[in-house]
């Protein structure tokens, strides 16, 4: 017999003996912080009573997948929040179904599109239109669900997993990588945890991947595996086309492999793709083989000369006038998404590096200079990078603004001070800024970037700087000089042309002077205002330099000094011309043409 006393009476219950009620305050649990709880005079949302499911099975189910929301933090307090009303229509529509004692008793095509019916009955969005820039810069609008229209799918989707737990690996189809006994490497920046083996039709094939992929995960990174994928599900789809009958990989043979190698150059990959399709299929059944997997090729069907000659590619990098565009549109982001990209224009590193700076990346030295620290997970050790005082204050300023919102985080960029920033939402702010702003490539096309072209663009910026390839190693964090020798090449390739550049102005020059020709000194040279020029090719580069710099940028005060400064050229090239001085007209129309190209900056820029 319990002994009830004033201690048990007034003690407070624990949020598992709340759990286990029909009736919940969420403002009781522990997990709403006390600044909300006085939204309980504003909002009814917060008591959520599940007694108005009559099933009690499918009344429990639910209780578990909100337990499980509340106590793993599948959703932070103010998203449960904004929330709180999906739960409320979810029980009004399952009160009304019949019995059936669980929700995996209904097929959920069947369960969703009642579902959705009964929303849209009582007046409620169940879709909403999603905007999104593709790689083309071009703006691609779709509808999905709604969150209140998944909600149902949410909770039925975790029954389903929840199902599954007690079957071994080799039964599920998808497996939660949270599950398995051994920690998966993975990007913190990028998070994923679910592998669908659906993809691959053939049953026994799908049973010879999942073993291998079981042993891939152990010592390979998850992003090697995400690629091991791509390539078994693409020669599955190839398998299920030409050879549907085909079940298992011992059925594969030379003239199978010949046809889907085929097929692979047929689909326009880029050579780098292409070359990572076939290679990961030659590892998977070879290194299935050696795992003493029985139905796998049992020789070998994959051999060197399959493979094209490697494509030496010229790194692609960010034009000046780009980089130029995007500095004057920077302050137009949220101010921790301007220091993420200030850190790529400046230090080159990879963008899942950036995402998961420290806190405490910015040190100093003994001699007082500033330099980044951080993890590169590609090749497993740390980097420092010495940087600019203005680039150390920015660093400053930014680990302020973040301390001031998450006091506890540990992470420089965050969402939530625990999960840093998402390299995808990084990219779509940057090309949203693109796109809205008019950031344009010479052909006068909205410009898409790509996060990884910064890298290429600053190690571009480094050897032109003539920076030892040792040196630009070392900035880069890269292990090998080999990796960063593409840039060298390049920037001596542009060195060379330039040379020759020089060299016919000199021979040019040198003729005109040892052989000259019976006419005056104006029929070898291009008229200037006080002489002449030998060059009579290409008008000079440097006549524009300074407009042609991305760190160019003219303030409210320059504009109305470069307009009255255009005009005047506009009057004064056809008097050049007429005049016959051609050289200076070249270089007056070179250089209108650039300060037209600063005077199209936003009205918006006026006003910071």
């Amino acid at each position: 017999m319990t002994v009830i006393t004033k201690e048990n009476i007034n003690s407070p219950k624990t949020d598992e003996e709340r759990m286990r009620e029909d009736r919940w305050n969420f403002l009781e649990f522990d997990y709403i912080p006390d600044t909300m709880k006085p939204l309980s005079q504003v909002s009814g949302y917060w008591v959520v009573d599940f007694s108005c499911i009559a099933d009690t099975g499918i009344r429990e189910e639910l209780k578990t997948y909100y337990a499980h929301v509340i106590n793993d933090r599948t959703r932070n307090p103010q998203t449960l929040a904004n929330t709180l009303f999906y739960i409320h229509w979810v029980l009004q529509f399952l009160s009304g179904l019949e019995l059936k004692k669980s929700l995996l008793n209904y097929p959920l095509d069947r369960l969703q599109e009642k579902y959705i019916r009964f929303l849209k009955d009582h007046g409620k969005v169940t879709k909403s239109r999603i905007r999104q820039i593709h790689g083309t810069q071009v703006v691609h609008t779709y509808v999905e669900y709604s969150s209140l229209g998944l909600e149902l799918k949410a909770v039925y989707n975790y029954l389903s997993r929840k199902q599954l737990a007690g079957m071994s690996l080799s039964e599920k189809d998808v497996w939660d990588l949270r599950e398995l006994p051994f920690k998966v490497e993975g990007i913190s920046s990028r998070p994923r945890f679910m592998l669908n083996f659906e993809h691959i039709s053939q049953l026994p094939i799908r049973k010879v991947f999942k073993r291998y992929v079981y042993e891939r995960l152990k010592t390979r990174k998850l992003s090697t595996v995400f690629c091991d994928f791509k390539a078994v599900n693409l020669f599955s789809d190839f398998l299920m086309k030409y050879y549907p009958d085909l079940q298992h990989l011992r059925e594969v043979d030379r003239n199978i492999i010949t046809h889907y190698f085929s097929y692979i150059d047929s689909k326009n990959f880029a050579t780098t793709t292409s070359k990572s399709r076939k290679s990961l299929l030659k590892q998977f059944l070879e290194l299935s083989y050696f795992m003493g997997i029985e139905d796998v090729p049992q020789q070998e069907l994959i051999f060197r000369d399959d493979f094209r000659k490697a494509v030496k590619l010229i790194p692609k990098t960010i034009p000046n006038e780009v980089l130029w565009q995007l500095n004057r549109e920077l302050p137009h982001l949220p101010y921790q998404l301007q220091t993420m990209i200030l850190l790529l224009e400046n230090v080159g590193m990879r963008v899942n590096e950036l995402c998961q700076l420290s806190i405490d990346c910015l040190k100093r030295d003994y001699d007082g200079f500033y330099f980044i620290e951080y993890y590169q997970g590609k090749t497993r050790c740390y980097n420092r990078v010495p940087v600019s005082d203005a680039i150390a204050d920015r660093l400053q300023k930014q680990r302020g603004e973040t301390l001031e919102r998450f006091p506890l985080t540990r992470l420089m960029f965050t969402i939530n001070g625990k999960t840093p920033y998402p390299q995808e939402s990084l990219s779509n702010h940057l090309n949203q800024l693109s796109y809205k702003y008019h950031i344009m490539d010479e052909n006068g096309k909205s410009f898409h970037f790509r996060l990884h072209q910064f890298r290429h663009t600053v190690a571009m910026q480094y050897a032109q700087a003539g920076m030892t390839p040792y040196m630009i190693s070392c900035m880069l964090g890269h292990k090998s000089i080999k990796s960063i020798m593409s840039y060298v090449e390049l920037n001596d390739l542009m060195a060379d042309k330039k040379l020759e550049v020089f060299w016919n102005k000199e021979e040019n020059y040198l003729a005109k002077i040892l052989s000259p020709s019976d006419g005056n000194e104006e029929d070898q040279a291009v008229r200037l205002t006080n002489g002449y020029c030998m060059n009579a090719g290409d008008i000079c580069e440097d006549a524009v330099i300074c407009y042609n710099c991305s760190m160019f940028s003219a303030d409210h005060t320059d504009k109305k000094l470069l307009q009255d400064y255009a005009s005047a050229l506009r009057n004064k090239i056809p008097e050049l011309e007429m005049k016959g001085m051609e050289r200076e007209g070249q270089v007056y129309k070179k250089l209108l043409a650039e300060l037209e190209k600063v005077l199209r900056m936003p009205k918006e820029m006026d006003d910071l």
